[in-house]
């Protein structure tokens, strides 16, 4: 299936070089190339390699008619391959502004009627209203948090809002999903808010390796402090993991 893939990226890519201007298809979510913030970005949904590992989780995992959470929503194409699995309702965040007006965009380009709504903050620290993000659009993430800007890469400042005030704020009730991918801040959520998983029947997390903190954390320490506020493995893909209760 790979080489398939590989094969069609290859196929596309030089499509596309020739002045192809369809949309990307990708895990059946069509995504509008004009729309996209890169070439890099348009290859890697092509060769179906853009955030593959959360995709298959979420496909395989998530249950329909879940309430889902979701923190680095980005371009919206996993919501989108969220909203295929007929959750009963999405709340997707985003920090950077740039992408979260793409993500409305690829949303409505696929399911428009959906309970859909994408809130243009990221996830913090409890008592942090502001964080500042080094990003580029040539990448689909927003870079690490900090406070200077770093080479390539821009500095913004976006609004934040803790894991325990989302979930009051959107009602998340109990059984509900969280997919996450929040560039390490998992530490931050795990170490100082574990109370505010208790909503969640299950949980599909991207696992950075670095520092935070000043305490090096790696995937294995995340999936162990998940276990301790009640989750089991599911499957793991790389630094991708799925967690239930």
């Amino acid at each position: 299936m790979r080489l398939l893939h590989s094969l069609r990226g290859r196929l596309l890519a030089l499509m596309r070089r020739c002045g192809h201007r369809g949309d990307a298809v990708f895990f059946g979510v069509r995504v509008p190339v004009a729309l996209m913030p890169s070439p890099t970005i348009v290859g890697h949904l092509d060769a179906q390699r853009y955030e593959r590992a959360e995709t298959l989780l979420v496909r395989e995992f998530l249950p329909a008619g879940a309430t889902v959470l979701e923190f680095g929503g980005s371009l919206g194409v996993v919501s989108s391959v969220i909203l295929g699995r007929q959750p009963s309702r999405l709340v997707s965040y985003e920090a950077v502004p740039a992408f979260a007006a793409v993500a409305r965009k690829v949303v409505a380009h696929n399911f428009p009627q959906a309970d859909y709504v994408c809130v243009n903050e990221a996830v913090g620290p409890v008592g942090v209203t502001e964080v500042a993000f080094n990003w580029s659009p040539e990448h689909s993430l927003a870079g690490s948090a900090g406070t200077a800007a770093c080479e390539g890469l821009g500095l913004i400042r976006v609004p934040a809002v803790d894991l325990r005030t989302a979930v009051m704020r959107h009602h998340i009730a109990e059984g509900a999903w969280l997919v996450a991918d929040i560039e390490g801040m998992e530490f931050e959520l795990l170490l100082n808010q574990a109370e505010a998983f208790a909503p969640f029947a299950g949980i599909i997390i991207e696992c950075h390796t670095g520092e935070h903190a000043g305490r090096h954390h790696d995937q294995r320490e995340v999936e162990t402090m998940l276990a301790s506020v009640g989750f089991r493995l599911l499957r793991r893909i790389g630094p991708v993991i799925c967690m239930a209760r």
